[in-house]
């Protein structure tokens, strides 16, 4: 299997941190990988990914993970990428691998799916992303990465570009699949229900625990069921777990977080710390409790392609929101 990977970087410092070489050294096992770094960056910062990249590049763009994926594909050339078997898309926005990447893409490779992604509910995750050679010589695929456009804000990114992608490999007949999918974390929480509480049990405290919430019918990034993606071998834990202020799992992630033990857990640590990332258990409890009030009373959500308000539980207002991603025509 020859593989592709186009890596997406941002640092708000404009530095390669040490998880991302750790991440980027991995996925070289797997793959040949080019690195693009949505900000500036200096030639010395880049040149840590010396002997590890094909080719490494940074200048700030504001079109997010699509955008830097884009300029590489602009780079590389769609001719050189469809030599590979498999394009892999991938992000920095999370820390890995805590398990090997190898038994993830032994049984991906092994499935009859166009396209895969680590992680998907009714749409393919982008932090993690593979498409076959037949889905890079499609010229709506080409054509999707060549008109980028900035957006205003992630979540305009997520809406019109993650979901619009996997909504248009679906329109032509592509088939997707997931490495974890809603419903086998629901299999795994129901088989494992027993471990989870032990490992809970031992290492938060009562009154804290007793405000977690596990809610196992979907693939959630950024709350405690983390807790249990990671005991089914997930390769990454995602950044934005640390920066959801109500997560009461994440002030003691050291001791709940499953890894394969190979992973040097102070690459985490630094980074939390260089980016003040460090929360307090009592805090995230706060958080939760304010953040069951605020829900109560106002909601504020896409859902469904609309843009939906709610107060006390009941829709005030509803737009459509416009930003879709158009499959290209010939």
């Amino acid at each position: 299997m020859k593989r592709i990977c186009l890596f997406a970087g941002y640092d708000r410092d404009g530095i390669v941190d040490d998880y991302v070489i750790y991440y980027i050294k991995h996925l070289a096992e797997f793959a040949d990988v080019f690195y693009y770094a949505d900000c500036d960056m200096k030639a010395e910062e880049l040149r840590k990914l010396d002997g590890i990249v094909k080719g490494a590049y940074a200048k700030r763009h504001g079109k997010y993970d699509f955008g830097s994926w884009g300029e590489l594909m602009k780079i590389i050339g769609f001719d050189k990428l469809r030599e590979y078997d498999r394009l892999l898309l991938v992000n920095d926005s999370g820390y890995g691998p805590l398990h090997s990447f190898k038994p993830m893409f032994d049984e991906m490779d092994s499935k009859d799916c166009d396209a895969w992604a680590m992680c998907g509910n009714k749409f393919m995750m982008s932090f993690f992303i593979s498409v076959n050679n037949k889905i890079i010589n499609d010229k709506n695929f080409e054509q999707i990465f060549t008109h980028i456009e900035p957006l205003a804000n992630k979540n305009l990114v997520v809406h019109k570009y993650e979901r619009g992608l996997s909504r248009i490999l679906q329109e032509q007949g592509y088939l997707l699949d997931y490495f974890i999918n809603p419903q086998k974390v629901s299999n795994f929480y129901k088989n494992n229900r027993k471990k989870l509480k032990e490992l809970i049990n031992k290492n938060i405290p009562l009154h804290e625990r007793i405000f977690m919430d596990f809610r196992p019918n979907k693939v959630r990034l950024y709350s405690e069921d983390y807790v249990v993606l990671m005991m089914m071998g997930m390769p990454i834990l995602k950044s934005m777990f640390f920066k959801v202020d109500d997560n009461i799992a994440a002030p003691h992630w050291q001791k709940v977080i499953v890894t394969d033990g190979k992973y040097p857990l102070s690459l985490i640590e630094n980074h939390l710390k260089r980016m003040k990332l460090e929360r307090s258990a009592a805090q995230a409890v706060k958080n939760k409790l304010k953040d069951k009030l605020r829900r109560l009373f106002y909601e504020h959500k896409i859902k469904n392609n609309r843009l939906i308000t709610k107060i006390c539980k009941i829709p005030v207002y509803s737009r459509v929101v416009t930003s879709s991603l158009e499959r290209v025509e010939d």
